[in-house]
């Protein structure tokens, strides 16, 4: 029973320091949906955590209406920002920490479905990745 406990909070804090290292990585970026789609391979490895977990799983119908209705009622670029604000507007407004940890635990796999196929992300990255480069040519090393 101990192991089992133990294991519990160890994927607690794994999810809690996953979604602030992405926290961290988004905060003050110029465009949104770019950075969502550079750190796409760890929203992925957090939506997985978070589709194991009991509050994930009582949650799944109001996942799948929210969805429904994310969906009838923005477009489908818009979708990737929506989700991760939505997300925020969870988080900000939760009213205890067992209630904004489930938010992540709610809403990450959401976020994650909206982002682009894996192949079409690493070259989206890849993209932003160079502009950087030709905007701040000083940083290239010769």
């Amino acid at each position: 029973m101990a192991n089992a406990v133990k294991a519990v909070q160890d994927e607690t804090r794994l999810i809690d320091r996953m979604m602030a290292d992405l926290l961290d990585a988004t905060d003050n970026e110029a465009d949104l949906h770019l950075a969502l789609v550079a750190h796409a391979e760890d929203i992925r490895s957090l939506a997985e955590l978070c589709e194991q977990t009991g509050i994930y799983a009582h949650a799944e119908p109001q996942f799948t209406e929210f969805k429904a209705h994310l969906e009838e009622s923005t477009p489908p670029a818009d979708r990737l920002v929506a989700s991760w604000q939505w997300l925020l507007d969870r988080i900000v407004t939760a009213p205890t920490m067992l209630h904004m940890r489930g938010a992540v635990r709610f809403c990450i796999p959401l976020v994650a479905s909206y982002l682009p196929p894996v192949d079409q992300a690493v070259l989206i990255e890849a993209v932003t990745r160079a502009v950087e480069i030709l905007k701040n040519p000083s940083h290239i090393d010769y």
